[in-house]
C-alpha cells in the first residue's frame, strides 16, 4: 500500500531491484525525465504525484486500514469467520489495491482525467457508499457480542470522521475552508455559464 516500500516487495520476490530503495528510484526518474523536459516540468510533476499520493495515504489508505483490522477483530470473535467471506473484505481490497491504485499509477503517468474518474472518485464514492456503512453495519451487528472491539472501531470511525480530511462529511466542515471551496465552485460556474 505505501509507495516508498517497493524496494520491500522486491525483496520478497528475490529481485535484484530490492536494493534500490525509494530516493534512488526517484533519483534515477529524475534523471530520466530530464532527458526531455525542464527542471521545472519535472519538479511539478513531483509536486503533483507527491500531493496525490499523500492524500491518498493521509485520507484513505491509512486510516482505511486502521479501520479495516479494527473490523476484523469484531469480525473474527464471531466463531464462523472466514477471511473474505464478509462484503467488507472485498469493499478493503477494491479501495486499497484497485482504486487507490489506480488514482496513484494514472497521476505517475500524468492521465488527470484517469487519476480523477478511475481513480479518486471511485475510491471516494465507494469509501463513503460502501466502506463506512459497512463499518457502521458491523458496529451494529456486533455491539452485544463484542462490546470492546466495537468500542474500538467505534471510536476509531468517529476519529476518522472528525480528522480535517473528512470532517465535511459530517457536516463540520471549517467554515472558512468551506466559504473557500464555494467561492471556487461559483467562480467555476460564472466560467464555464452558457
Amino acid at each position: 500500500m505505501h509507495s516508498t516500500l517497493s524496494h520491500l516487495t522486491d525483496a520478497k520476490w528475490g529481485l535484484a531491484s530490492a536494493e534500490i530503495h525509494a530516493d534512488t528510484r526517484r533519483e534515477n526518474m529524475e534523471d530520466v525525465r530530464s532527458n526531455c523536459h525542464q527542471q521545472s516540468f519535472t519538479d511539478n510533476f513531483f509536486l503533483q504525484y507527491e500531493g496525490l499520493i499523500d492524500l491518498h495515504e493521509e485520507k484513505c489508505a491509512v486510516p482505511g486500514e486502521a479501520l479495516y483490522k479494527a473490523a476484523v477483530k469484531a469480525l473474527k470473535t464471531n466463531p464462523g469467520y472466514a477471511k473474505f467471506s464478509e462484503p467488507i473484505d472485498y469493499t478493503w481490497f477494491e479501495l486499497w489495491h484497485h482504486e487507490g491504485r489506480r488514482a496513484r499509477h494514472a497521476a505517475s503517468m500524468q492521465a488527470p482525467d484517469y487519476t480523477h474518474w478511475h481513480g479518486t472518485y471511485d475510491l471516494a464514492k465507494n469509501w463513503n457508499s460502501k466502506f463506512l456503512p459497512e463499518i457502521r453495519e458491523i458496529i451494529h451487528r456486533f455491539g452485544e457480542s463484542a462490546p470492546e472491539e466495537v468500542a474500538a472501531l467505534e471510536q476509531l470511525l468517529e476519529e476518522t470522521l472528525n480528522s480535517e480530511n473528512h470532517r465535511w462529511s459530517i457536516n463540520e466542515e471549517d467554515e472558512a475552508v468551506k466559504a473557500e471551496r464555494e467561492k471556487r465552485q461559483e467562480e467555476f460556474r460564472a466560467k464555464y455559464k452558457k
